[in-house]
């Protein structure tokens, strides 16, 4: 089953595929002309080249997702201790609430890269 994909990871998809047809099968675009212009004559070694550098690159995208979500995880994870320390005897209410903040904070700037 295909992955549902965001606009911006459509089009990071787009120009990585397009990178490596034009570097690994010289063709100069992906564009369908429905012509004989769509067909191009190329070495297996440069398909295989190409198919290995799309494959590295799924790799790589699947991996810094993981990455992401494994953070996020742990973000969550610190989320609740700090929410759940709220009317703790003992704990500053305002160090709970900088907690807070700065938890939101750093969600904001990881969603925003």
């Amino acid at each position: 089953m295909a992955t549902q994909l965001t606009n911006a990871e459509k089009r990071r998809r787009d120009e990585a595929l397009l990178a490596i047809a034009r570097e690994r099968m010289l063709m100069k675009d992906l564009a369908t002309t429905k012509s004989s212009a769509d067909f191009h004559e190329t070495a297996v070694w440069c398909v295989k080249d190409a198919l290995e550098a799309a494959y590295a690159a799924g790799m790589e995208a699947g991996h810094a997702k993981s990455a992401g979500n494994e953070i996020e995880g742990w973000l969550s994870a610190i989320d609740d201790l700090v929410r759940n320390c709220d009317g703790v005897t003992g704990l500053d209410a305002h160090l709970i609430s900088q907690a807070e903040t700065a938890l939101d904070e750093i969600r904001e700037r990881i969603r925003g890269n």
